[in-house]
């Protein structure tokens, strides 16, 4: 069964008494719907919010193939020259790749962005069998209704209209996620800003090891004590559980407002 997408589509929303810009960043292949909960408790306290569409998503397989890191780059670097001379304080919400995104541009813009949430960032990788399955399902088109994690991975792919050939085709996209964890792993010791580090321990595409990787990069940071670290016991990459739900959002609006009060 081939089961109808939904539209991925940025959004923004800024508020006229707001001097907090919140800019939310998916992951590869991933969408800007996934941030609707959190940009709804960021406007709900008073903070403006704008959920970038990396170049290439959101469309076909193929426009996907062509885009690039330098692209996906170009994207979150034009929504933060929007509105860098706006607002006093941008903070940047990353899931996944957008977590390396959010790390990377905090060096570019780091006057302005005043902190980072870095969500499942995948620092390492450890791809589990399970997620290879649901992959292959999504790219035949079987999708059942009781299939949890194929359902959850396929509403968080802003991709379609893809065949096997095609996914032979991203091969290179892969080559630059590869490139930009390796960029990141290299300088995040050098990273001196709040941050609030969420890691789901039944990851499928990001290790534990991605804590350990942030921990070592502490113990070099004079300014540790700004950096909190939540772990999720019963979420996975694409999904939570409903008590981590509740921690993700309660830790995600106690963050924003601190930061901006």
């Amino acid at each position: 069964m081939v089961k109808e997408k939904n539209i991925h589509s940025p959004f923004v929303e800024e508020l006229e008494n707001s001097n907090t810009m919140v800019i939310f960043i998916h992951g590869i292949l991933e969408s800007p719907n996934q941030f609707n909960n959190l940009s709804r408790i960021a406007i709900d306290n008073n903070v403006s919010v704008c959920a970038i569409l990396l170049d290439g998503h959101g469309r076909t397989g193929e426009d996907f193939a062509n885009s690039s890191l330098r692209k996906w780059e170009s994207s979150v670097e034009t929504e933060i020259k929007k509105y860098v001379d706006k607002y006093d304080n941008i903070i940047l919400v990353g899931h996944s790749m957008g977590a390396l995104l959010s790390i990377d541009y905090y060096f570019k813009f780091n006057k302005k962005i005043k902190a980072i949430v870095a969500i499942s960032t995948p620092l390492n990788i450890r791809v589990k069998f399970n997620i290879i399955i649901s992959s292959f399902k999504i790219a035949l088109g079987i999708i059942k209704d009781y299939d949890t994690l194929t359902n959850y991975a396929y509403n968080a792919f802003s991709i379609s209209n893809c065949n096997m050939l095609t996914y032979i085709n991203w091969i290179p996209r892969y080559i630059d996620l590869f490139r930009i964890i390796r960029r990141i792993r290299n300088k995040i010791n050098e990273v001196n800003l709040p941050m609030l580090i969420v890691h789901c321990m039944n990851d499928e595409l990001v290790s534990n090891k991605s804590i350990k990787t942030y921990e070592k990069s502490f113990e070099y940071n004079n300014k540790e004590n700004n950096k909190k670290i939540i772990r999720l016991t019963n979420s996975g990459h694409f999904y939570y559980e409903e008590k981590d739900l509740y921690i993700l959002e309660k830790e995600f609006r106690d963050f924003v407002t601190r930061k901006i009060s």
